[in-house]
């Protein structure tokens, strides 16, 4: 397998572990020590960002987490990688909307560890939001 084929199923296999909610997956996608930073902050460790994510995601009923125009780079350490999301996340019978979407890029630093590729650090940068954050189960989504 090479980089550009690990690096990216990584990226895909993210967006697989959330919409199934396979949280084993999700969790050995990051390396224990990782961090992932949002404008709400930074959370660190896989098994906290693993509970952050399940428990983000519990109240929906679907979501479609849509990983794309994938770019990778290698370095000397692993790799960077820029992807672009598109995310709906559907709560059914919410009594102010039952959707919500969110559009941004993740940048990541990933290194390969004895079972594959795993993310080191996540950024996430969000551009775009329409419809209502509170099908999330938290304020301001």
């Amino acid at each position: 397998m090479t980089a550009m084929t690990g690096v990216e199923r990584v990226l895909l296999d993210y967006a697989t572990a959330i919409d199934t909610k396979d949280w084993e997956l999700f969790g050995a996608l990051f390396d224990p020590d990782c961090t992932m930073t949002t404008a709400a902050g930074t959370i660190s460790g896989a098994p906290a960002l693993t509970r952050h994510m399940r428990d983000l995601h519990a109240p929906l009923d679907a979501s479609a987490h849509r990983v794309t125009n994938v770019d990778i780079a290698e370095t000397a350490d692993g790799a960077t990688a820029r992807s672009y999301l598109d995310a709906l996340l559907v709560r059914a019978g919410h009594p102010e909307g039952p959707t919500f979407r969110v559009v941004g890029f993740y940048d990541d630093e990933l290194r390969r560890s004895a079972g594959g590729w795993v993310i080191l650090h996540r950024a996430f940068r969000a551009i775009w939001r329409e419809g209502n954050a509170a099908v999330l189960g938290v304020p301001g989504g």
